[in-house]
């Protein structure tokens, strides 16, 4: 068998499939994919819900939870608590892989039997932080993802080490922040992209070691500008 080369469902671009491909998709008996690469990276980034968050109960408790698995979805979801500290293990969904069975299905029948975590987050290390996702070791936050060690923060995306923020994504080892893109070890940096070492910063860019600035652009080790 040679390569292929089909054209993409999604994006109608053309892609190829090599030959190696063909050999692992008959050993999964599976059928070849109709999507390119890019576009089952991007379907599987789907199975990944990191920021959306709904109502449903607990299945083993029937309490009130947040969680990133919608109520109507047919899966089994646990709140925290049951998920950390219930009696159960993983050890009792185990079972058989049957080579002569179609993999996704057995992998679904697994998914349809175990139980869900409500988010993904460590929970005894969480205070007052039930509205985030994808974190660990916050407190007193809201709406924060990809995110730890953080305290008393505001809708914000990947950050580690920071107090006092809000309205952030990519920053960390730092405090009272606002609409910032990208930093880190920084204090009092607002409206401001890619900005490290810096304080009481406004309105600039590219920033390193700076203070006092306002709508500055690629500076280092400066002040008052």
């Amino acid at each position: 068998m040679n390569p292929e080369t089909k054209t993409c469902e999604n994006c109608k671009q053309a892609f190829t499939i090599e030959l190696e491909d063909f050999v692992f998709y008959e050993k999964m008996k599976v059928p070849p994919p109709t999507f390119c690469p890019r576009c089952r990276l991007q379907r599987r980034w789907i199975f990944r819900n990191e920021r959306f968050l709904y109502n449903r109960k607990c299945a083993m408790c029937d309490k009130q939870m947040l969680a990133t698995i919608r109520e109507d979805v047919p899966v089994i979801v646990y709140c925290n608590p049951c998920w950390w500290t219930g009696d159960w293990g993983g050890e009792m969904y185990g079972r058989d892989y049957d080579p002569n069975k179609n993999f996704f299905e057995q992998f679904r029948e697994l998914m349809l039997s175990i139980p869900f975590p409500p988010t993904v987050v460590d929970y005894q290390s969480m205070i007052g932080s039930e509205y985030t996702n994808y974190a660990d070791h916050l407190k007193n936050c809201y709406l924060l993802y990809d995110s730890n060690n953080t305290e008393n923060a505001l809708y914000a995306q990947t950050c580690f080490s920071t107090k006092d923020s809000m309205d952030f994504i990519g920053i960390g080892n730092s405090e009272l922040c606002y609409e910032v893109v990208i930093g880190g070890t920084s204090s009092k940096v607002f409206f401001s992209y890619d900005c490290t070492q810096c304080m009481n910063v406004y309105f600039s860019r590219d920033m390193s070691g700076c203070s006092y600035c306002f709508g500055c652009a690629s500076l280092k080790n400066m002040k008052y500008c």
